[in-house]
């Protein structure tokens, strides 16, 4: 996770402590999710490592490459988050409400939730069959039960989706 600018100069304790308290949260769930390390470059950018991927970073990853990568990773990333929430409460794992709280949060912070229209389906759906959590050719991801608590069984955190269900969350 990379942090730069005005906005880090002038929140970076509140950013450390909820940085901190999300890595924390994520070990509830996933014992080897952790923080290894906070390094500052001399310009003022603040690099924070961790063991495991961040919340839809594959959809993220996907939505970069299928754009050309002409989408800021962050957007895209915010893209994932709603969708896979949508796709999330399609699958009776997430409750609506949550699902419409979390695409608020991030409207809130002038993120996008919505796939750009242009962007073609065929094109993030290749895109997506290349990423590593995938497992026996099929597409997985990670699903929240609750904001702030991903889905698992069986020690398994992503879960084979359907390219019917990805085609009616995208449309």
């Amino acid at each position: 996770v990379h942090l730069a600018g005005q906005f880090l100069g002038a929140h970076r304790e509140e950013l450390e402590v909820l940085l901190t308290r999300e890595a924390e949260r994520a070990a509830e769930d996933n014992p080897l999710a952790r923080i290894m390390g906070w390094d500052e470059s001399e310009a003022g950018k603040l690099t924070v490592t961790t063991t495991t991927e961040h919340l839809a970073q594959r959809l993220g990853h996907a939505l970069e490459k299928a754009s050309n990568y002409t989408l800021k990773h962050g957007f895209a990333v915010s893209m994932g988050m709603a969708a896979e929430s949508r796709l999330a409460v399609e699958k009776k794992i997430l409750p609506k409400q949550d699902a419409e709280r979390l695409i608020i949060l991030l409207k809130d912070l002038k993120l996008p939730t919505d796939i750009p229209q242009n962007l073609a389906r065929e094109q993030l759906w290749k895109a997506m069959k290349h990423d590593k959590k995938n497992r026996h050719q099929e597409i997985c991801c990670v699903l929240l039960e609750k904001i702030g608590k991903t889905k698992q069984t069986n020690n398994q955190y992503s879960f084979p989706i359907a390219e019917e269900a990805w085609a009616r969350i995208l449309s």
